[in-house]
């Protein structure tokens, strides 16, 4: 509100009359004049009239300047930007001038964001939020809606697919895990041809044959951009590879030749062996909560596994609860992972007393 008054002297009686920019205002007829609420409209030079039988003096005109507090006519958008992009948010605003603006992010103040728009390059994941600015003037502040920056990152992987040797006509399987920000697709390759339909983290041939020997690799993509896998490689011997003397027979007079590694010290050519996936318990393929309670169920309830060599996470020669463990730190935590065979099946490359009798995991091993 605001008043503007007169002080005047003269005979009784003295008559007053008010107006705004030389309009007569009606019932403005009091030495004082109060306007409230003030509107934009009251803006103007006012002059009082004041009268009595001798005659009629008119004031010196007085000013009123009427301002108006900040007004945010376009509001800051949502944007979503790849990690080492750039995104500018921005607010227009209108009230009297000057108008100053401060931004917020999740309600934490940015230092020296002082301006209309705030440009954010590069963009990093700890960027992402809710971003708000105040617009303040001498009549007050308003706050915009918040604007929601979504901040995604590229794939990058994380296990490898590795090498596999095996006879001719058994399986091979390669796996490969990758993180970054969904959706993740993959695309494997057999010596830099495309596979057609090979579009999972995993790349099964059930039954391999000479021909499929060669050079692998999955390419991972999402909108954000795409990484390419190790390069390992799928060697196929014809016939009982491992059979090297001939006698119908995988034994230790096959690894003393040469041919056949055995890594884990057992008098058996590792190719001959069922293959696993650590951390895999409960041989369907796939990592999932499921393993950590199979894995549970068995310590604390008893029962049996067909793959003894699966449940030892840690490789450390013992299945218990470390194993429980470390395998929920790979699910839900992002720890490293386990030691080989791990997303690639392959044998245990370690001396110790477990055994994996049967493993269904790897089809057609």
């Amino acid at each position: 509100s605001t008043t503007l008054s007169v002080t005047a002297t003269g005979s009784a009686p003295l008559s007053y009359q008010w107006y705004q920019d030389g309009s007569l205002l009606g019932g403005a007829t009091s030495s004082s004049l109060t306007i409230d609420p003030v509107g934009a409209a009251d803006a103007g030079v006012y002059t009082v009239e004041v009268t009595n039988a001798c005659g009629t003096a008119t004031s010196a005109g007085a000013t009123l300047t009427v301002l108006t507090a900040p007004n945010i006519t376009s509001q800051p958008g949502n944007d979503t930007v790849c990690v080492g992009g750039l995104t500018m948010l921005s607010v227009t605003a209108t009230g009297s001038a000057p108008l100053s603006y401060q931004w917020y992010q999740d309600g934490s103040l940015l230092g020296g964001a002082t301006s209309s728009s705030l440009t954010i390059d590069p963009v990093d994941a700890a960027d992402a939020g809710v971003y708000t600015v105040d617009v303040t003037n001498v009549c007050g502040t308003s706050t915009s809606a918040g604007a929601t920056l979504t901040v995604l990152t590229a794939p990058s992987i994380t296990t490898q697919p590795i090498d596999i040797t095996v006879c001719e006509g058994e399986a091979a399987q390669f796996g490969a895990l990758a993180m970054g920000s969904p959706p993740l697709t993959y695309q494997w390759f057999h010596n830099g041809a495309l596979l057609s339909g090979e579009t999972t983290d995993q790349l099964l041939l059930a039954t391999t044959t000479l021909v499929d020997a060669g050079a692998y690799h999955v390419v991972v993509t999402n909108s954000c951009g795409s990484v390419t896998s190790a390069m390992p490689s799928l060697t196929v011997n014809s016939g009982l590879a491992c059979d090297c003397n001939g006698n119908g027979t995988a034994d230790s007079v096959d690894i003393s030749m040469g041919t056949s590694a055995d890594n884990n010290n057992d008098n058996i050519p590792d190719e001959c062996q069922n293959l696993f996936l650590r951390g895999e318990v409960n041989n369907d393929g796939t990592y999932d909560v499921s393993d950590p309670v199979v894995l549970l169920i068995y310590l604390f309830e008893g029962g049996s596994l067909s793959c003894l060599d699966s449940a030892d996470v840690n490789d450390d020669g013992a299945v218990n609860l470390a194993d429980v463990a470390s395998l929920l730190g790979v699910l839900f935590s992002g720890a490293t992972a386990p030691p080989a065979p791990f997303a690639s099946c392959g044998s245990d490359p370690t001396a110790d007393t477990l055994t994996c009798d049967s493993y269904a995991g790897c089809p057609g091993v």
